[in-house]
């Protein structure tokens, strides 16, 4: 029984032993990439080979995906490199740091130039905005971040009278285009007023047509009535100076007897003929 026990636990501690060898020399491998990762990654950094240094940080992340070294230098590489996506991604990595926050400020700042739609430019640099007030609010005695924030508050105040003018111009050309289109509609509402009103007035043209009287129709029915009208006053005035003529013509030829019976009788009695109780001055 004592030797069984004895071997157990010498077995248990050569166990223990080899386990622990294990581990240290796995920690040695570990620490021996990490250190290789990055002391080539800051060798290719310093020769500006940014691709290069990035690949080598990933070598070393995958051991130990949240250093603060590896994640920093990392997200710097991808900063220079342009890719800012991927750097605001590894800066979120890192530890509370002046230049996370004026990294990550930059990045959206740079995103926010590249974006052409003028409310998303907006949304980007407000989020830039945010990274630098949180900056100063954490390192208050930097300036780089101050300016940074300055700068980017005045951008996005031009950018949002530019905005507020274009929606006021906006408003004014639906206006003038609400207005044109009524003014449209108006004339195209008289043109069918003045198209109905001359439908109308031709109709009343072919009404009128249907029982025409000619200009020389009328001319002759108003020369026709003007002869009958003179036709009958000349009869009248016929008539009438006929019976003048014969009233006259009697009375004369009574005048003509009456004077040759006095004639005839002043012969024979051989007196004047008194007019108006006077004597005439000759007699015979």
């Amino acid at each position: 029984m004592k030797k069984t026990a004895f071997l157990t636990l010498l077995v248990s501690g050569i166990l223990c032993i080899i386990m622990y060898g294990i581990l240290f020399f796995s920690d040695i491998s570990i620490a021996n990439s990490y250190n290789k990762a990055l002391s080539s990654g800051n060798i290719l950094f310093a020769a500006q080979d940014y691709i290069g240094a990035l690949e080598a940080y990933k070598e070393g992340l995958i051991k130990r995906p949240n250093d603060d070294k590896l994640n920093y230098n990392s997200a710097l590489c991808a900063y220079n490199l342009g890719d800012y996506y991927k750097a605001l991604e590894l800066y979120n990595n890192t530890s509370e740091q002046l230049e996370k926050y004026l990294k990550s400020g930059n990045s959206y700042f740079r995103l926010g130039e590249l974006s052409m739609d003028p409310n998303e430019k907006m949304k980007v640099l407000g989020q830039a905005l945010e990274f630098y007030k949180n900056g100063i609010i954490k390192f208050p005695e930097n300036v780089d971040i101050k300016y940074n924030y300055e700068f980017v508050k005045r951008l996005l105040e031009d950018l949002d009278d530019s905005s507020n003018e274009n929606q006021e111009d906006d408003d004014q050309s639906q206006d003038q285009e609400s207005e044109e289109n009524e003014s449209q509609k108006d004339d195209q509402e008289d043109s069918q007023n003045e198209q109905e009103n001359s439908d109308n007035n031709t109709d009343d043209s072919e009404d009128s047509e249907e029982n025409p009287q000619s200009p020389e129709e009328e001319s002759n029915e108003d020369s026709e009535s003007s002869d009958n009208n003179d036709e009958d006053q000349q009869d009248n005035l016929s008539d009438i100076s006929d019976t003048e003529i014969d009233d006259d013509l009697a009375q004369a030829l009574r005048i003509l007897e009456m004077l040759e019976k006095l004639e005839e009788e002043s012969l024979k009695n051989n007196q004047g003929v008194i007019i108006d109780g006077k004597e005439s001055e000759y007699d015979w």
